[in-house]
């Protein structure tokens, strides 16, 4: 046998092994792999209206996986919560290497997760934040000490939002039931979703460019010495001054600085419960 039919055999057999690797590794990721990454996540935050969270996650293999639920399981205190993202009647569909933004309903507050009261945020790119920051639960920064799980009917994929994430003990914890529920609690008025900071909802009797009559809602927030409104008031989106705590009081400064009539208007107060 020369050297070069040696050599030749030896290329030989490595590229049959090569194409046999990837024959495999192909039939995996078409067939068995149901592996998801995570690329983002983000929040809106609405001052009069309610708020929402969303994470954009990768399919990582190559066949489509059906999506029933996302949730997420956060470590607050030493003890996993779980928090439901979105739960889908019918199955989401991800296509092989498709990216799909999976979004809360609006709503009105998580029980234990909140902004800080200064109105600052903390980084939500910040992945080593100190322990102090990470103790303090808030939306920005909801996705640190916490895995995203993605229920594809019998199954869970499991996706850890940063490198570091806490994915043994998180599983542990969902396997052996071990974790808590924290409720998702919205306020409406009418089909809409209110923020925490809304205080009352003024309906006034308008006429429309027709000439028709319709009814404008509008939600106030109450200050000590100001009302910001959501949307305009006879040109005006807030009122000056003190103007109480109750609905008759708000009615009262109404009707004195833009001069409506009190038949023409109602004022509701918002009752948040959670």
């Amino acid at each position: 046998m020369t050297l070069f039919t040696f050599i030749c055999n030896i290329v030989g057999l490595v590229s049959n092994i090569c194409i046999l690797f990837l024959t495999v590794y192909t039939l995996y990721l078409t067939a068995f792999s149901k592996k998801m990454d995570f690329v983002s996540m983000g929040h809106s935050l609405s001052a009069f209206f309610g708020d929402t969270i969303h994470f954009h996650i990768r399919n990582c293999s190559l066949h489509s996986i059906p999506v029933t639920k996302v949730f997420l399981l956060k470590r607050i205190g030493g003890m996993f919560h779980m928090i439901t993202i979105a739960k889908y009647e019918e199955p989401l569909i991800i296509d092989a290497w498709h990216i799909a933004k999976i979004e809360t309903e609006p709503f009105t507050r998580i029980v234990g997760i909140d902004e800080p009261d200064d109105g600052t945020e903390q980084d939500s790119e910040d992945d080593n934040c100190g322990e102090d920051e990470c103790d303090k639960p808030s939306l920005s920064t909801i996705h640190m000490d916490a895995v995203i799980g993605v229920e594809t009917g019998k199954k869970v994929i499991w996706i850890k939002p940063y490198k570091k994430a806490p994915l043994r003990a998180a599983k542990r914890a969902y396997n052996k039931y071990d974790f808590d529920i924290l409720s998702v609690s919205s306020t409406y008025y009418n089909d809409k979703v209110l923020s925490k900071c809304v205080d009352f909802a003024i309906n006034l009797l308008e006429t429309d460019l027709n000439g028709q009559k319709v009814i404008k809602t509008v939600f106030a927030m109450v200050g000590d010495d100001h009302v910001l409104l959501s949307d305009t008031i006879c040109g005006h989106n807030g009122l000056d001054g003190e103007c109480g705590s109750s609905a008759e009081e708000l009615e009262t400064c109404l009707c004195e600085q833009f001069g409506i009539a009190r038949e023409n208007m109602r004022v509701d107060q918002i009752d948040h419960i959670f």
